[in-house]
């Protein structure tokens, strides 16, 4: 596989990491877990880093299987978290996501508190609502879950949302894609992605 960065893109990337004191570790100690995130080029303080669980004889013993057990507490998470409503954010998003998770769209943007509330103040949050029935009739059904495990604390999942009303014809249906770990609270979300059309 090729590398998708050019000399001058390396550059800048491994510029931005020292200027973030993130060292780039080579040879780390094999219970050293850890995830960054880069939102490149232009964002403001580009780099976070989440420390994941420490992989000792006890947490090894503790880490989630692959299969359909995990499986079906991914499938419960990102429902739960699609269903959630605008006002429901602020007071909730550190139960399903990391703090700042990345949203990609047509920004690569890290999310925080102060992110959520500009999103709740901003004319596409208004725009989206106006197209819709009252929220209170809302239902968001994730199918076509598929997910791809990266080692036992790492996961990517793929989706197809298809979002109804009670009592309303109106259908919005899109597909969406997450990145998540998992921390000793259970998976998290670190990155997701969907396409406009469906959700708020």
């Amino acid at each position: 596989m090729s590398n998708p960065f050019s000399p001058s893109e390396k550059e800048q990337l491994r510029e931005a990491f020292e200027e973030s004191g993130f060292e780039l570790e080579k040879g780390a100690e094999p219970v050293s877990r850890s995830i960054g995130f880069l939102a490149f080029p232009g964002a403001p303080n580009p780099i976070h880093r989440h420390e994941l669980q420490p992989v000792t004889v006890e947490s090894a013993n503790n880490r989630p299987g692959i299969g359909s057990e995990q499986d079906a507490i991914i499938g419960e998470l990102i429902t739960q978290w699609e269903n959630l409503k605008p006002q429901e954010m602020l007071a909730r998003y550190r139960e399903f996501a990391l703090d700042p998770y990345i949203a990609v769209g047509e920004w690569t943007v890290p999310i925080t508190e102060t992110t959520i509330e500009s999103w709740l103040r901003g004319d596409r949050l208004t725009a989206a609502l106006a197209k819709r029935p009252h929220l209170d009739a809302r239902h968001v059904e994730v199918r076509q879950l598929r997910i791809v495990y990266v080692g036992r604390d790492k996961a990517v999942a793929t989706y197809h949302l298809v979002e109804t009303y009670t009592d309303n014809p109106m259908t919005f249906t899109g597909n969406g894609g997450m990145i998540l770990v998992h921390l000793p609270q259970g998976w998290r979300i670190a990155a997701c992605t969907k396409a406009s059309e469906v959700g708020i």
